[in-house]
């Protein structure tokens, strides 16, 4: 008798959007993401009316960005140790309830500034734990040969629900105050939980300890080891999964880098907006809303990609269009053709981000993969803050457009090594016609 899949898995042939666990899954994602569009613009807007203050608004930035390099790690050990579900839906309703009472604070007495602070740290904790329990649930409800789309189908969720959310959300705050974006923050959470708890994964699957069974011993589980101990070599199992898979450490270093570049893109939009293409705030809003729309599209196309194109050459092809597309952006100066070519840049950078994270979730094995995406989590956004800095730093003794181009032949010059590299250029994922896959 043929093996059969575990309930919840994708079988062959069947698209994601008739693959009920996944469009469930999806659907609450999604709402979880409008919501916290909805938290951010509440927050960031009743810290800059209370305090009047840029540096303010952007200390809550900070603390999200420590969050995310400082616990991911962390989350990465302690998410692998648990039933990924689980930790998925109390997450989700610890997030919910936290909101809540930020909600209920600010209607009574007003949100103090480290209350801000500490709401968007602890956030960002479970968010932390969320994240990379979700990249090691999703191969667990999606077959491998489905996972670039479904990748790419969250890119696509998160990228429209900021489009949508925002606009939503600031009509909401705008009318009825930043409590009423607090409150449909939560409600949102606890959505996303209940979305997960209808999900039916059998427990051997979604049980992280599956595997080799060395892993636990290997893991300081004797009576002997301290809990430091053991805390330590779990992540170092997590870091070897990585380090030790030519595919994957390769594409972990380049993402280092290609972060940290595409941060310097950012600070510089406002003065290419002004100086570059002489128009105001309105156009501002506008060349951001086509790079999301051009990262939807990216998302949504990233399935097809994936089955049309070898892994490798697509994420090659990816990096380059992304570069040449920011090339061109510092070029000219018309608001038709920037608008435009910020789209084409969303699409390469969602393609990327899909084809990337869909190769780690293949070769990674199932029993250390929150801790070896915690691990590249941490590694992608430490040099981010510096990429920010030298942006904001290049915009002030060179013309915008300069920065830009600078940025894009850098992004090129990645393509470039990456198309050198035997590993990244030979990789293939894609399921062969007897039902196997190409070996990466």
């Amino acid at each position: 008798m043929a093996d059969r899949q575990p309930a919840g898995r994708k079988e062959a042939g069947v698209p994601l959007w008739r693959h009920r666990p996944f469009v469930i899954f999806l659907t609450g994602y999604a709402l979880s993401a409008v919501g916290d569009s909805f938290f951010e613009l509440a927050l960031a807007w009743y810290v800059y009316v209370q305090s009047g203050s840029s540096l303010q608004v952007a200390g809550v930035g900070v603390a999200f960005q420590l969050a995310y390099t400082l616990i991911g790690p962390i989350a990465g050990v302690y998410a692998d140790r648990w039933d990924r579900r689980r930790t998925l839906i109390a997450c989700d309703v610890l997030r919910g309830a936290l909101v809540a009472a930020v909600a209920v604070l600010t209607w009574r007495e007003g949100l103090p500034y480290w209350a801000a602070i500490a709401t968007v740290f602890l956030l960002e904790t479970t968010g932390q734990f969320f994240n990379v329990s979700q990249k090691a649930f999703i191969p667990l409800i999606v077959a491998r040969e489905g996972l670039v789309g479904a990748n790419g189908a969250i890119s696509a969720a998160r990228q429209s629900a900021g489009i949508g959310g925002h606009t939503v959300g600031g009509l909401v705050v705008s009318a009825w105050g930043a409590v009423a974006g607090l409150v449909a923050d939560a409600v949102s959470f606890w959505v996303s939980a209940l979305s997960i708890w209808l999900i039916r994964v059998p427990p051997a699957s979604s049980d992280a300890s599956q595997g080799d069974p060395g892993d636990r011993r290997r893991a300081g589980d004797g009576p002997r080891a301290g809990a430091w101990a053991r805390f330590w070599s779990e992540l170092r199992e997590g870091w070897a999964a990585i380090a030790t898979v030519p595919l994957v450490r390769t594409l972990v270093f380049f993402a280092v880098f290609l972060n940290a570049v595409f941060a310097m893109i950012e600070p510089v939009f406002p003065a290419y907006v002004t100086h570059q293409l002489h128009l105001g705030a309105w156009a501002f809003g506008v060349v951001q809303s086509t790079l999301l729309v051009g990262s939807v599209a990216g998302g949504l196309l990233a399935g097809w990609l994936g089955r049309a194109v070898a892994t490798g050459r697509l994420v090659i092809a990816s990096v380059l269009g992304f570069g040449l597309a920011v090339v061109a952006i510092g070029l000219t100066g018309s608001f038709v053709l920037a608008a435009l070519l910020w789209a084409v840049a969303g699409v390469g950078l969602a393609v990327t981000g899909a084809v990337v994270q869909a190769v780690d979730q293949i070769l990674i094995p199932q029993a250390v993969m929150a801790r070896a995406f915690g691990l590249i989590s941490a590694a992608g956004m430490a040099l981010m803050p510096l990429g920010t800095l030298v942006g904001g730093y290049l915009a002030t003794v060179m013309a915008p457009g300069s920065v830009y181009a600078l940025v894009g032949l850098a992004m090129v010059l990645m393509g470039l090594v990456l198309a050198g590299n035997a590993v990244v250029r030979g990789a293939d994922a894609r399921v062969q016609a007897g039902g196997g896959v190409e070996a990466l």
